[in-house]
């Protein structure tokens, strides 16, 4: 200020002279003073004089009640320009725009800081913002509307810079106390407020919000809503339309809160009368938590760390040991490393007692050294290491420390690494013996706390021992492995693993009605038609000649009238099974629904199994058909004779569910029109898909309504060629079940061309997923007695040439044919992506397999060992190849040697120059698994040429064209099928393509490989992307080998047999 302004700065130097005040105000420089006086006393009072003149005043204004444009220029130029006495002052503003407040500060004299602080107050007030509420008079409970309105009010709020707050819409204001439950309140500039009221009236007397709910997922609407591209277009239908879409997708939820797990964290008392397991004594659980359980008022507890902190509290400790070396075994090695020179030798001394007195002696030392003063040893690392010797021997180890009175025993548990065996079944096995002994005889005297013991690195130990442990405290430690294993080694039924195959019906919902003289009944059930018994279904899949003569159907099946309905009714009197059929034309049957129930009842039906009657069937056509059957049941109350059993048959077990939750869900709210009760439910509920859409008016959905019904997909039409006429010429009877079944399964029609020119055609109506699913199982059906032939010859081979095994306790299990086969494929698999460690598996009672490993997870999560053996057959190693140890062949590695051997290098090289091609470099594959097997194939080819073709050479060299990158794969696990076409198509079908012409080989990769292939008996090829399953000529059960371009001088050979070809060399080329 001093420095701003040198009169001012003259007049108090003066004023300080008539005050004799030796002191004067000097300005060096810009923006800078010095106070100069004679002494400290003088300089004192010129600063005193100067602070009385010269005053400082701050002015903060707050955002509560003033709208603040938070600008250092504009404010000052608006609330600070022009003010009364502004040259004789100084104006300083600060912000603060995150808490909304801004200080002006004014210096000068005392008359000027008051006529600028009363002109700044005047001005403020055009910024003075005013209050009002708006009642807010309608429902808001849902998320869609409130969201909607949501976004209406920020949109206000930007364009006034109000601030409007509402308890029932807005989520993120704290400011909120004021405000009254249906009150908006609005602060704002006088000039808005009649603008912001009106808006706001308008919005919330205009806003409307659409619901729909009940929409089934299989349906139009419903398939488009979960799709990613419908969801994709209604974001930005949203945003055109200024709106809310909102949809909620339907979750299988259990119907009823389902019991607690138990807390393991909390304490739980058990009856006197506890569970009795199959093998275990009965026990009280007296105490449980994660790590500690009391059985008997004996402590199990279960620690992990380091033996140096927990070994020194106990009386007695197990050590599992080598009694030729004492230091074998980790918990071994680091109880040796803690007890020093004395304790090895008492080792040396008393182990001499196991080769005296054999396996089950258990040896015993003293030391004090480590804080414990007995150790058991258990020679487990000599043993056969059976989970039943272990139990005997640590039985062994707590009678000795009860007869010598110990009371406490520390027991350290094997990692899997060194143990040999299963972690968890260990743990299991261990708690038994825990039982056994806490169950004993209470008038013996018994240790007080036993505890187990982990390294702090073996965490899959300590996991193993709380999973055992949780187990004890529910009483379910007795389950018998030898019945799981039973389990899993053999296959399960179809319905387990095949779910396109029949599906015996399983009954999700009943409901019952006893207001009538005789009890009435609706039923949901989930299966196909080929299983169900019954007095009648109906059978929606025989149009009328109205509806089957036009080129293409309507997907409307509300067209016709209801009379529509009385007039294709047909009994099918030729039924040869326990259902009878009635068709009726689908056309009109929503409407006519009630006539086709009054014509059934005149035929005498009492029960009838209805599908759906038509493909878009959501909620309220569900409701409509019970309520037309209430009506019907109300018409006929006094009659003896009439429907009394309703079934809706649905092959898709989550449409069931949809219905059997829409039925329950009207019985449960009172909606039907009679008393129900409902005697079975499924544990899910299924809801369908909701639908809410929030706008601005009524004409604003009704907008997106119908661009949403343009999106929809729309019925699709499909004409296939049968390769089999079997199912074509099926009797009337037999076609219409089989039809029936694939509209229970696809809700797909499924219609025989009649047309002469069109034999073997049939005509698929639906939705585009559902026609490929349909058609897919219609190949499959006429493929399948060649596919099941060829894949029987195939589980037989490999069952043949090698076994997998259950590994437990000592002994094997083999898998049967069927699940032996699965697991070596998956196995193979596994070869080709080396990085998988895991595979989950679908089958049987198996949950996933762990190759890396070698073990097997069970669905109830118990793992065991497995095994792959192959079957020893009279096979001699080749030649040429080069090896140390018949071993080393058979159980080692793959592989790539090069060619050194001067006849071998002479044979291929002459094999390949007489094809037109020289070689640098020769490399022999080497992989005893692959050539046992394909020798095993060989001698079933060799004997099939010779009882059907003699003449015909059994074995070729072919080459065999591919990228470097895949020879790795090839020569560790050997052609494959399944990779067929992926790269250059199957012009001659499925299969792993070999030819005679090297040229023509390096059309399809770089590296060239010499392959011995099993030809066999060849034909010409089926066509593109077919598979070849054309038999031998003279038989019936045979396939044939392979197939080829031409049947005058072949150059490709196709075989579809993986273990037909061995990749015998690589070629490097000149």
């Amino acid at each position: 200020f001093l420095s701003t302004y040198d009169g001012i700065r003259h007049q108090l130097n003066n004023q300080l002279q008539q005050l004799s005040i030796q002191a004067g105000i000097y300005k060096p420089v810009e923006q800078s003073i010095l106070v100069v006086a004679m002494d400290h006393q003088q300089f004192v009072k010129a600063i005193s004089n100067i602070n009385q003149t010269i005053l400082i005043r701050d002015i903060k204004i707050t955002g509560d009640d003033f709208k603040l444009v938070l600008d250092d220029q504009i404010l000052r130029s608006d609330l600070l320009n022009d003010l009364p006495d502004v040259d004789q002052v100084v104006l300083r503003t600060k912000i603060n725009h995150q808490l909304s407040w801004c200080t002006i500060t004014i210096i000068g004299f005392d008359h000027s800081i008051k006529r600028i602080i009363s002109a700044i107050n005047k001005r403020i007030q055009k910024y003075k913002m005013l209050q009002f509420s708006v009642t807010l008079d309608m429902d808001c409970h849902s998320l869609s509307h409130i969201q909607f309105l949501r976004n209406q009010l920020r949109q206000i709020q930007d364009q006034f810079g109000c601030y409007i707050y509402c308890k029932n819409i807005k989520e993120d204001d704290q400011d909120m106390k004021d405000c009254q439950e249906g009150e908006i309140i609005v602060r704002c500039q006088p000039n808005d407020q009649n603008l912001i009221s009106n808006r706001l009236t308008r919005l919330l007397h205009n806003s409307q919000l659409y619901e729909k709910s009940g929409i089934s997922q299989f349906s139009k609407l419903g398939r488009y809503l979960s799709s990613s591209d419908g969801q994709v277009k209604l974001q930005n239908l949203q945003m055109e339309c200024d709106c809310i879409i909102d949809i909620r997708l339907p979750e299988c939820e259990p119907s009823s809160q389902t019991e607690e797990m138990l807390d393991m964290a909390s304490v739980t008392k058990l009856d006197e009368n506890a569970c009795k397991t199959d093998d275990l004594p009965t026990y009280v659980v007296q105490h449980a938590s994660k790590c500690q359980i009391m059985i008997n008022n004996i402590v199990i507890k279960l620690v992990k760390g380091t033996m140096q902190q927990h070994l020194k509290e106990f009386g007695a400790t197990v050590n599992w040991t080598n009694f030729d070396n004492h230091k074998v075994g980790k918990n071994a090695a680091e109880l040796a490393r803690l007890a020093g020179k004395n304790y090895e030798n008492e080792c040396m001394k008393d182990f001499k007692g196991f080769k005296e007195f054999g396996m089950n002696w258990i040896g015993t030392t003293h030391s004090n050294d480590v804080g414990c003063q007995t150790i058991y040893h258990i020679p487990f690392f000599n043993s056969n290491r059976s989970l039943n010797w272990l139990r005997d021997r640590l039985d062994q180890c707590l009678s000795m420390a009860t007869q010598y009175g110990i009371n406490s025993m520390f027991i350290p548990v094997m990692g899997a690494d060194e143990c040999g065996i299963e972690v968890y079944q260990l743990a299991k096995e261990m708690f038994r013996a825990m039982i056994c002994y806490c169950t004993q005889s209470v008038d013996v005297p018994k240790l007080k706390v036993i505890q187990f013991y982990t390294h702090f690195k073996n965490k899959e130990g300590y996991e193993a021992l709380q999973r055992a442990l949780a187990m004890v405290n529910q009483h379910q430690l007795s389950w018998n492995e030898i019945a799981e294993i039973a389990s899993i080694t053999q296959y399960p039924t179809n319905k387990e693993i095949n779910n396109n195959q029949d599906i015996e019906p399983e009954i999700v919902f009943i409901a019952e009605c006893d207001t009538f003289l005789e009890p009435c009944k609706i039923s949901v059930e989930y299966g196909t038609i080929q299983h169900t018994q019954g007095q009648v279904a109906i059978d929606i899949t025989k149009l009328c000649n109205q509806h089957s003569s036009g080129q293409l159907l309507s997907e409307n099946f509300q067209l016709s009238s209801p009379e529509h309905t009385t007039e294709t009714i047909e009994f099918d009197t030729s039924y040869t099974t326990n259902l009878p059929l009635c068709h009726v034309c689908p056309y009109g049957l929503m409407s006519g629904f009630s006539f086709l129930l009054t014509g059934l009842n005149m035929s005498g039906k009492k029960s009838i199994v209805c599908p759906l009657i038509h493909f878009d069937m959501n909620q309220d056509d569900v409701y409509a058909l019970i309520s037309k059957y209430e009506l019907f049941l109300k018409q006929y109350k006094s009659s003896k004779s009439r429907i009394n059993c309703f079934r809706f048959l649905i092959g898709n077990k989550k449409r069931a569910l949809e219905i059997a939750t829409w039925l329950q869900q009207s019985i449960e709210q009172k909606t039907t029109k009679l008393q129900w009760t409902i005697t079975q439910s499924n544990s899910y509920r299924l809801d369908g898909i909701k639908l809410w859409i929030a706008a601005n008016n009524q004409a604003t959905i009704q907008k997106v309504l119908l661009r949403i019904n343009e999106y929809l997909p729309s019925w699709k039409n499909q004409c296939i060629q049968l390769d089999d006429d079997d199912i074509w010429n099926l009797e009337d009877d037999q076609w219409h079940r089989f039809a029936l079944e694939f509209w229970c399964k696809y809700n797909t029609l499924v219609i025989r061309n009649q047309i002469q020119s069109s034999h073997g055609n049939l005509l698929l109506y639906g939705h585009e997923d559902d026609i490929i699913k349909a058609i897919s199982e219609i190949h499959q059906a006429s493929k399948s007695k060649w596919q099941q032939l060829a894949l029987e010859q195939m589980q037989e081979f490999t069952a043949n040439s090698l076994s997998w095994y259950i590994k437990f306790n000592n002994k094997s299990y083999p898998f049967c044919t069927e699940l032996n086969y699965k697991i070596e494929n998956l196995y193979k698999m596994f070869q080709k992506r080396s990085t998988t460690t895991s595979l989950e598996y679908f089958d049987s009672n198996i949950k996933a397999i762990d190759f890396n490993n070698m073990m097997i997870t069970t669905k109830e999560n118990n793992r065991y060992a497995i095994d792959r053996v192959i079957t020893q057959e009279n096979i001699s190693i080749p030649k040429y190849w080069v090896y140390d140890t018949v071993d080393d062949v058979k159980n080692g590695p793959t592989r790539i040697v090069d060619v050194t051997n001067e006849a071998e290098w002479q044979e291929i090289d002459n094999f390949a120059r007489s094809d037109g091609i020289q070689l640098t470099k020769l490399q022999r594959v080497q992989n005893w698994n692959l050539y046992y097997r394909y020798q095993l194939r060989k001698k079933e080819v060799a004997a099939a040429t010779e009882s059907y073709r003699p003449v015909v050479d059994a074995e070729r060299r072919l080459y065999h064209g591919t990228e470097i990158e895949k020879i790795a794969s090839i020569c560790r696990a050997g052609f494959d099928r399944d990779y067929s076409g992926t790269a250059h198509g199957s012009l001659h079908g499925t299969g792993c393509y070999f030819t005679n012409q090297p040229q023509k080989a390096l059309r399809f990769g770089k590296v060239l490989l010499v392959v011995r292939v099993l030809t066999g008996i060849y034909t010409q090829s089926s066509g593109k992307d077919k598979p070849n399953l054309q038999m031998i000529p003279g038989s019936t059960s045979e396939r044939i080998h392979s197939v080829v371009d031409q049947l005058q001088n072949p150059s490709i050979f196709v075989v579809s047999n993986d273990n037909a070809a061995y990749p015998e060399y690589i070629l490097h080329l000149k």
